[in-house]
């Protein structure tokens, strides 16, 4: 995505490179004014893990919720760049409810070129809160197959290889951009194993599931072979089940 300066502490330049992000005018958008909305990897770390949870329906593992994390961290500067709760500096869609303008550079024909703002480029996204921005950034993520495949593979080189893979979302160097990546998700670890979904919740969902697929396979023929389920459903083909 296109930062302002500076960003990370690599100063790492991601550009939206006219992919599915591009700036376009949408009907009913309100314009928030450009503000830093710091967020600390605590509250980065259950953001995520809610909005992750939001879109898919389960809490996301530890290794997964370190990737979001550690690509937080990459795009925002670790916290400390976040515009409006925009989680990965994502430029503004026709989706978005609210957007604002900051300015920002893209790489073009390999240079760094800066832009301001009214112009397209520094359209961005806006949030106005952490759980908002969070889910929104999980969902483009999962807009994109293998963008998403590389994130649910809890593996940091498969993941950037994903994010490299057209459209890209950055145009940054990918051994470069890798590299900081593994450092962040390093770094956040201890958050997302405390905010992520751990080995034992996991399984235990799992057991749970197989227990109550063991119980209606228990009761189920003790139902239909009562008298009352026949009398009541003499049509049904259960009846005739042993």
């Amino acid at each position: 995505m296109s930062h302002s300066f500076p960003y990370s502490f690599e100063r790492l330049h991601i550009s939206g490179e006219s992919t599915w992000y591009a700036s376009v005018i949408g009907a009913g958008q309100t314009e928030l004014p450009n503000k830093i909305t710091k967020v600390t990897p605590d509250q980065a770390a259950k953001a995520l893990a809610i909005g992750f949870q939001k879109v898919t329906g389960k809490k996301p593992s530890a290794a997964i919720l370190a990737l979001l994390l550690g690509q937080w961290a990459l795009e925002t500067g670790n916290g400390s760049a976040v515009h409006n709760y925009n989680f990965g500096n994502t430029k503004r869609s026709s989706s978005d409810t609210y957007y604002q303008f900051f300015r920002c550079s893209e790489i073009l024909n390999g240079k760094e070129v800066f832009f301001d703002p009214p112009a397209p480029e520094c359209a961005f996204s806006a949030y106005k809160t952490p759980e908002d921005g969070a889910e929104a950034y999980v969902k483009i993520l999962k807009k994109r197959p293998h963008w998403w495949k590389g994130l649910l593979s809890g593996n940091v080189a498969t993941f950037n290889a994903g994010l490299t893979t057209a459209p890209k979302y950055y145009t940054a160097n990918p051994a470069l951009y890798l590299k900081s990546l593994q450092n962040r998700v390093s770094a956040y670890m201890p958050q997302a194993k405390q905010y992520g979904a751990t080995f034992m919740t996991a399984l235990g969902t799992a057991l749970l599931g197989i227990g109550m697929g063991g119980m209606v396979l228990y009761y189920a023929p003790k139902v239909y072979r009562s008298k009352a389920f026949k009398k009541t459903f003499p049509a049904s083909p259960l009846r005739l089940l042993p």
